[in-house]
């Protein structure tokens, strides 16, 4: 579909050629058009025969290029390529066709004297042709010698495929190099919330944040000499964490104007900027890098805001428009910024699905920045900071730029436009040291920052959480411009700059493809000839076997301090005193390296752990500085270690210690050692009832559960132990009583109830009793449910009658060692109206009679159907114990029963069987 050929010009002599070579290139394009519209007509035969001529007159050992001719599918079938913005082209012109063109595109027109342009005009509907990096006025001269005169947009119609539109750019005669635009995205004191920022102080892993706290204290918060572009999302000016210390000039290169403004800010470009420099110790928000200190007066790097993206809404949606980078970049190099921070890369979802398809990561791979982007680059790396003659600028900090960049966020070992080899490519890490899973990674990356869950600004005076190398990206922006302010000046270049970050960067303790975590403090002091002053009012406060060797921290001539010092240590001072601090290891001697905490006459601390008991040690402490550039060691002084002394056990034990059965006791414990050494603890139990629980921060318990153990006395024993060896013991004697079960104080009554629904209650209190004083476990039965239905409530026992009928109760009432006591009783419902039962009728053999709730004599008398008498007598009798009249003798049939209660006589029949 194309193809690539390969032409030679010929040498200075012939001044024809020139003209000659544009057309050969022209001519083909011309065919190369026809071809994709799948004309082949006589004058293209004609042209080849023209090409073919000139080739055969003008072919010449000189210097070689390569031509290529990109020949698209039908636009009708192609696909939209996501990651380039559609009808916008990036064009290099020639030095040779700029004569023909610059006049009348900078007067506005489209229209020029390039036949080849003028041809395009129609075919790819070109709307617009505008300098890619405009006019700079008294940079101009600069601008022109760097090339950016020559970079123009071209912008044509949007149903123009991008491969057609760069094919037939590129066979324009003049044009010398075409690229698509690149669709971009983001890529990530006092002050209340400098807790929140983990990359600035990490408390949990200390190895991983920035270290540039000791910076603050110690050598600078800051500068506004030293000024950061940041490239981005507009800053929020008028954040009341960032105002003091923004530019009052600041560019728009979506608006192409020198004018930024806070209703327009973008919440990535506002987070960007507060990593950088939010004004710190000002009693609002958060710390920046390079954020200065409010409280002694001194403003931080200065904040300039270069807009590349702006969101709009409109209908309800929302999209980005897109500024061009390369100027805003260029912009930033005329107008002060030494530092050029850039959180964002190149999209690489090239079809738009939100999904990076195995195809997208190798063309990512393959990815490098573009020529416009290098052009803007390489100017701001070789121009900030300096005047239009190239010399550094009376009043800068900083011959040339530092350009940073966000390694991007797809998990690729690749990135564009950080992979560029004159940039500072920084990937992610997370809390912990580990790589983000998101950040790209490789050979390509130079430092790593902290970069997952960063608090920093948002606009309106917000603040909030953001995840990615753009977050890592200004962290790296912001030492640099501290280092910037502490070592910069006349003299001081780019390139010192770049040195202190690289060769100070801790590759030791990341991941590998990820650079190396970038050092404030160690970048600031690289290449410097610190000597730190004498280290004075060293003291030991002895510990038992240990002690804490406090001294005055020092600084140099300039007042800046030691970057750390080393403490030398021995029994015999001679040997202390003679000590070279320069060497790691000294017969006889000991020594420990702590890096520097506290400011210049600040006190400084260390404590060494294990020394001999009751011996004599002498120690001095010599400063030092990042490049270990010894000062003068402090004098030597004598301490001495003192006895051992064992742990001490405390308990809240007062008296005997008696449990009856069911009881339970918690000794409370509390553990230490006098001298701060480690304790460990052994615990024998005295039986099956005690156990011991802790150690936490010396408090422990032991728990004697009195029902897992018979009667008698048991006892525990608790030995606390030192790492040297001296021991505590503490003995714990429990006596556990025998159990004595519960007892039944009397039975329950029987009860005759005689409507449905009501209730009666039983407090078990006056039922049963137990010896030892424990709450009892009651379990209620009922032998018929049906009839009556039974609750517990604490020691109440709660019954319902459901229905007419008799019901058994028992009650079973237990402690903890299970020994119990019972009681039962019955529970009669009838009618009130009933004054008596005969039952079973039929009968077989027993008759019983039953009668009122309160036992009684009654007289019953049975007569059979003849008149015979069978049974007359008078019986005990009551609803609960019946009276048992035998009638299994008599013969089967029919009989009269008549029952005498008090002064009533009931009569009625039973059938004997």
């Amino acid at each position: 579909m194309g193809g690539s050929i390969v032409c030679h010009t010929l040498s200075a002599w012939c001044p024809f050629i020139l003209p000659i070579r544009e057309l050969f290139r022209y001519l083909y394009s011309r065919i190369a058009v026809k071809r994709r519209c799948r004309i082949m007509k006589k004058n293209n035969q004609s042209l080849l025969s023209m090409l073919v001529l000139l080739a055969s007159v003008s072919c010449a050992k000189e210097e070689v290029f390569e031509m290529t001719v990109d020949e698209p599918a039908e636009e009708a079938g192609s696909s939209i390529d996501h990651s380039v913005v559609p009808g916008v082209a990036l064009v290099e012109f020639s030095d040779e066709i700029l004569p023909l063109i610059e006049d009348d595109l900078s007067q506005g027109k489209v229209a020029t004297r390039s036949m080849g342009l003028n041809q395009a005009l129609d075919e790819l509907g070109i709307k617009s042709i505008e300098r890619a990096f405009p006019d700079a006025g008294e940079f101009e001269p600069r601008h022109r010698k760097a090339g950016l005169h020559k970079c123009y947009i071209i912008e044509y119609s949007e149903s123009v495929a991008t491969t057609r539109a760069s094919a037939e750019l590129y066979s324009i005669p003049g044009v010398e190099r075409v690229e698509s635009q690149p669709v971009i995205a983001p890529a990530g004191f006092n002050d209340p919330s400098f807790s929140r920022q983990w990359g600035l102080f990490n408390s949990t892993y200390r190895d991983y944040d920035i270290n540039v706290v000791p910076v603050w204290n110690n050598y600078t918060t800051g500068d506004p000499k030293v000024v950061v572009a940041v490239v981005d999302y507009g800053i929020d000016i008028s954040h009341p964490d960032l105002k003091d210390n923004c530019s009052a000039t600041n560019y728009s290169a979506v608006d192409r104007k020198e004018v930024v403004k806070p209703e327009n800010s973008g919440k990535h470009g506002t987070h960007v900027a507060g990593i950088v420099a939010a004004v710190n110790n000002n009693g609002v928000g958060i710390c920046g890098v390079a954020g200065g200190d409010a409280a002694k007066g001194k403003k931080g790097a200065t904040l300039m805001s270069c807009e590349i993206f702006r969101d709009v809404t409109s209908n309800g949606k929302t999209t980005t428009k897109q500024g061009s980078t390369y100027s805003a970049i260029t912009w930033a190099a005329d107008h002060g910024a030494v530092i050029c921070q850039n959180s964002w890369s190149y999209v690489v979802d090239t079809n738009g699905d939100k999904v990076v398809s195995e195809e997208e990561k190798a063309a990512a791979l393959k990815r490098k920045v573009n020529i416009f982007d290098k052009l803007a680059i390489d100017y701001f790396i070789d121009n900030a900071g300096c005047d239009k003659d190239g010399n550094q600028l009376p009043d800068s900090p900083m011959k040339g730029g530092l350009v940073v960049f966000a390694a991007g966020n797809d998990n690729l070992a690749n990135g564009a436009p950080a992979n560029y080899e004159r940039v500072i490519a920084v990937a992610a890490l997370n809390s912990n040291g580990n790589k983000a899973n998101y950040s790209n990674y490789g050979d390509f990356v130079d430092l790593a920052a902290p970069g997952t869950g960063v608090y920093s600004t948002f606009p309106g005076g917000a603040y909030g959480n953001l995840s990615g190398t753009s977050m890592a990206c200004p962290h790296v922006s912001g030492v640099a411009a501290l280092i910037v302010s502490c070592c910069g000046g006349q003299g001081f270049t780019n390139e010192m700059l770049k040195e202190k970050l690289l060769k100070t960067r801790r590759k030791d303790i990341v991941p590998a493809g990820m650079g190396g975590l970038v050092d404030a403090v160690a970048a600031l002091n690289y290449g410097e000839n610190f000597k730190p002053g004498k280290a004075k009012d060293v003291r030991a406060t002895v510990r038992n076997n240990s002690v804490d060797i406090t001294w005055t921290a020092v600084g140099n001539a300039d007042g800046y301090p030691a970057y750390g010092y080393k403490v030398i240590c021995g029994k015999d001072k001679s040997l202390v005193e003679n000590a070279d601090p320069s060497k790691s290891t000294m017969a006889g001697i000991f020594t420990r390296s702590v890096l520097a905490k506290a400011e210049v006459e600040g006190t400084e601390r260390l404590t060494f752990t294990g020394l001999d008991f009751s011996a004599t040690y002498y120690v001095k402490v010599v400063g030092y500085s990042y490049t270990n550039v010894y000062g003068e060691p402090s004098p030597v002084i004598g301490f001495k270690t003192v006895v051992n002394n064992p742990p001490v056990i405390k308990s809240d034990i007062t008296g005997d210690i008696i449990l009856r059965s069911h009881e339970k006791k918690v000794i409370n414990l509390v553990i230490t050692d006098p001298d701060r050494h480690t304790i460990t603890v052994d615990y024998q139990p005295g039986g099956p009832a005690d156990t011991f629980s802790g150690l936490d921060k010396g408090e422990a318990t032991i728990t004697i559960n009195a029902p897992d153990a018979g009667p008698g006395t048991y006892t525990a024993t608790l030995t606390a132990t030192d790492n040297y060896g001296a021991a505590t013991s503490l003995a714990v004697t429990y006596t556990v009583m025998a159990n004595n079960p519960p007892e039944k104080i009397k039975e329950a009554s029987n009860l005759l109830i005689t409507s449905i629904g009501e209730t009666f209650i039983l407090n078990m209190n006056e039922y049963f009793s137990d010896p030892d004083g424990e709450t009892l476990e009651y379990v209620l039965s009922s032998s018929d449910p049906q009839t009556v239905r039974l609750v517990r409530n604490g020691n109440k026992v709660i019954g319902t009658v459901l229905r007419y009928g008799s019901s058994a109760i028992a009650i079973n009432a237990s402690d903890a060692a299970g020994a119990s006591a019972e009681s039962s009783f019955k529970v009669l419902a009838r009618e009130a109206s009933v004054e008596y039962s005969v039952y079973p009728n039929p009968v077989k053999d027993f008759l019983n009679i039953g009668t009122g709730s309160e036992l009684s004599d009654v007289r019953v008398r049975i007569v059979s159907q003849t008149g015979r008498s069978v049974y007359d007598n008078t019986v005990k009798a009551s609803a609960f114990e019946p009276a048992r009249i035998d009638l299994s003798g008599q013969a089967p049939g029919v009989y009269s029963v008549a029952i005498c209660v008090g002064e009533k006589t009931h009569t009625f029949s039973v059938v004997k069987r």
